[in-house]
């Protein structure tokens, strides 16, 4: 981990200070941190990810995919509050982020707060709509349709009954062999 670290600030250090090509180095260096955190969130190591995404908050303080990131490793720790507190800071930094909206809807609904998770898929699906992201825009309209479902659930507004398919009848077979 420590090698690939070095290996990332190195990389950083070499790849901007200075040419005239600064303002294209600064956006892969945004970017690197993000894919590095991936890549090993892709090999399961989550602290190490954070730590990276750590770094990159303090390099880049207003690159809001950082944020959005650790916000998403927050959630799989289960620390819903940490991560609605990085999630807000990419809103401010970023207000227009459809994926910060979506990150937020999810961390809403995983605390079973629908209210302001439906707030929440809404402005990201506006937002993916837009942006001409019809993929994620339908990611986001059903996030809102299934957090209305269970808001009206939780509030008894629906049905159990009506809100859950029901189950199909089985046919009960008889394993008794006996005859009579």
């Amino acid at each position: 981990m420590n090698k690939l670290l070095s290996i990332l600030v190195l990389a950083l250090c070499v790849s901007g200070c200075g040419s005239p090509k600064d303002k294209a180095r600064v956006s892969e260096k945004k970017a690197s941190y993000v894919q590095v955190a991936s890549a090993l969130l892709a090999e399961q190591k989550v602290k190490e990810a954070a730590l990276v995404l750590n770094q990159g908050i303090k390099a880049e303080p207003q690159n809001p995919e950082n944020y959005i990131l650790l916000g998403e490793i927050y959630m799989r720790i289960g620390d819903f509050e940490q991560a609605l507190g990085v999630l807000t800071v990419a809103e401010k930094i970023s207000p227009d982020n459809p994926g910060v909206y979506y990150m937020m809807a999810m961390n809403y609904g995983f605390n079973k707060d629908f209210q302001n998770g439906i707030s929440a898929a809404k402005k990201s699906a506006e937002l993916f709509l837009k942006k001409d992201d019809q993929e994620r825009f339908q990611k986001a309209a059903a996030l809102v349709k299934v957090f209305t479902e269970q808001a009206q659930m939780l509030s008894g507004t629906v049905p159990a009954a009506q809100a859950m398919p029901a189950m199909p009848a089985v046919p009960v077979v008889s394993t008794d062999t006996t005859t009579k």
